[in-house]
């Protein structure tokens, strides 16, 4: 993997169809789709968001050095039979490279295989014009709180 990453947060709402497939149905179907991410290159995560947001169902997390080998997975997934059943409802990109906020200089992530975590917490960090003008110290000291609760 490369210093620039791309890290892609898809959620999707599932057809109420599906729930009425049967179970092997259902079964084969989350095969496929477990095959396509496999024969990929890139890393994904899968989060349920039932019972925690009415506007989705589940998250996959994507990590890569390409947005088009995520676009490319992504667009394979749809399909699937499972695809046909699927609607995103938010979708967030991001681009990332070695913080210069982190002590460590590399901040944990499932890029480096680390353990899944329970839950994962997505929110828009986005650094405006306003950031860059404060002092570098000032920054740091920001990042560090955004860190520590980050690895919580």
């Amino acid at each position: 993997m490369s210093d620039r990453m791309f890290f892609n947060f898809s959620f999707f709402k599932i057809d109420p169809k599906w729930r009425w497939m049967a179970d092997l149905a259902k079964e084969e179907s989350a095969k496929e789709v477990d095959q396509v991410i496999r024969n990929s290159k890139i890393k994904c995560r899968t989060y349920s968001t039932l019972g925690l947001r009415d506007d989705a169902e589940f998250l996959l997390w994507f990590a890569s050095d390409s947005v088009e080998e995520i676009q490319g997975v992504i667009s394979k997934i749809y399909t699937t039979v499972f695809g046909k059943y699927i609607v995103p409802s938010h979708t967030y990109l991001s681009s990332t490279r070695p913080s210069i906020y982190a002590k460590s200089g590399k901040t944990p992530s499932f890029v480096d295989d680390s353990e899944p975590k329970n839950y994962c917490i997505v929110y828009p960090f986005i650094k405006t014009r306003e950031w860059y003008l404060l002092p570098l110290e000032k920054r740091k000291v920001m990042m560090d709180e955004h860190i520590t609760i980050g690895h919580k």
